[in-house]
């Protein structure tokens, strides 16, 4: 039995059936690769061209690990305190560089 056959003979009559059937409309990769190709294009731009494939993979893994890992740094806080959110990057971009070469 096909999976969207299932919750119309079970959920037929509820709100959730006609959420099931946008919800599989959606491809299943599709927003995790538009978040993926958004943050390498943030890494990888015209100043920092030169850069290795091998690099600009590295970045994207630990950045995005670092945004799963510790959401509240890459949050826009409600008040603008905008030197804490710079000092986040900035301790963020010396692991970095740490990490990639020394």
């Amino acid at each position: 039995m096909k999976s969207l056959a299932w919750w119309e003979a079970w959920f037929s009559d509820s709100e959730i059936c006609e959420v099931v059937k946008v919800l599989r409309k959606i491809p299943l990769s599709s927003a995790a690769t538009e978040r993926n190709w958004s943050l390498r294009g943030a890494i990888h731009t015209k100043i920092r061209n030169r850069m290795k494939v091998s690099t600009a993979s590295q970045l994207t893994y630990i950045k995005h690990n670092t945004i799963i890992q510790n959401p509240q740094l890459f949050k826009k806080p409600l008040e603008t305190s905008s030197s804490l959110e710079s000092e986040a990057m900035d301790a963020i971009e010396a692991d970095l560089f740490i990490y990639l070469f020394i």
